[in-house]
């Protein structure tokens, strides 16, 4: 309950809701625009897909978000990790002599 009682919960929360508001409303915008290409008996079904689709993936997105929030760690840190496990500070650089002497400058 703490949780709900701290303001920037509350904050960040807004600005989430602002956010998604406002990428929905681009999403709307660019399928009108794609959907304007098409041919008109092709048009409904088009902006109706590509409106459920855009809504699947801010829903799905949304949720893995949450829950990488629900776990107590922040977005950044989960992507932190991830980069650290990829990226092997273990290998040694090459020791590589070159062939030829670098050229000097007059």
């Amino acid at each position: 309950m703490d949780l709900l009682a701290n303001p920037e919960t509350w904050i960040a929360l807004l600005t989430l809701t602002a956010l998604e508001i406002v990428l929905g409303i681009d999403n709307i915008i660019f399928i009108s625009i794609l959907v304007a290409k098409l041919q008109v008996e092709q048009q409904a079904r088009a902006r109706v897909v590509g409106l459920g689709l855009a809504m699947f993936m801010r829903l799905a997105l949304s949720r893995r978000r949450a829950g990488v929030v629900l776990m107590g760690l922040r977005f950044e840190t989960v992507i932190g990790e991830a980069f650290e496990m990829w990226h092997d500070d273990e290998v040694e650089p090459l020791d590589v002599e070159l062939p030829i002497e670098p050229a000097t400058l007059p």
